[in-house]
């Protein structure tokens, strides 16, 4: 199990990436973990479909007094009997059969959950490593930029350079922390939905978004689409 907690000051962060991500969210996601839960209750109701009826036990009492019903020691007559109910055996089996079935389209109902939060997952840490990236750039920009107004101020003094320098140079700057703080945002939303995900506090460090190589072998979209109708648990819970 992989738990991201927050490193000492000082300390490297631990890189992120996406197989970690993916394999927190499959032992720790509350939708996942309650998809798993329906399709261990719906199997064992499938295998209780599959046997007798409980037996049935009975207590019989005859001529009791009106004003002890229950006392068997003053009725005339105490019966005990067990009940026992035998279904034909085709409708036992066909109980049996239907209840399997939908055993079988529960699971293929947990595999579309976790295929679901799996992309949602990937989409969430993607969306977080490229608003991390591009927020560190951008913090680079905004020292150039600083420089640049700084410069631009120097030179106006100096009578080098015109206002109109130094207004431009103050709406970039301006500019490039308008783009910071959206920045920011994303990248507390992103953090925010992947925390949430992964069934993480609101406060765990999450570390550093890092990309592994891309797969050589990329499959063709033909072959994807003919592999679709059996490959979709939607698909194949609706034939179920």
């Amino acid at each position: 199990m992989f738990l991201f907690f927050a490193r000492p000051g000082g300390a490297a962060e631990s890189p992120l990436r996406a197989a970690d991500v993916l394999r927190r969210v499959a032992e720790a996601n509350p939708e996942i973990a309650e998809a798993r839960e329906r399709t261990l209750a719906a199997s064992a109701r499938a295998r209780a479909q599959g046997r007798l009826p409980d037996p049935v036990v009975g207590v019989q009492l005859w001529n009791a007094p009106a004003s002890n019903p229950v006392a068997a020691s003053e009725a005339e007559m105490v019966m005990y009997g067990i009940e026992q109910s035998v279904p034909l055996p085709p409708k036992l089996r066909l109980r049996r059969s239907a209840q399997s079935a939908m055993a079988e389209a529960t699971g293929e109902e947990r595999r579309r959950i976790e295929n679901r939060v799996r992309l949602d997952a990937l989409h969430a840490f993607h969306q977080y490593w490229r608003a991390t990236a591009e927020l560190s750039v951008l913090a680079g920009h905004l020292d150039l930029g600083r420089q640049v107004l700084a410069t631009a101020e120097s030179q106006y003094g100096a009578g080098k350079a015109r206002q109109h320098d130094v207004l431009r140079a103050t709406g970039e700057l301006s500019k490039l922390h308008a783009d910071v703080t959206m920045i920011r945002q994303e990248v507390a939303s992103a953090s925010a939905v992947l925390r949430a995900l992964m069934a993480l506090p609101g406060d765990a460090d999450l570390g550093v978004p890092t990309l592994d190589a891309p797969p050589i072998d990329v499959p063709e979209l033909a072959s994807l689409e003919r592999r679709l109708p059996e490959a979709r648990p939607e698909v194949r819970a609706a034939g179920r």
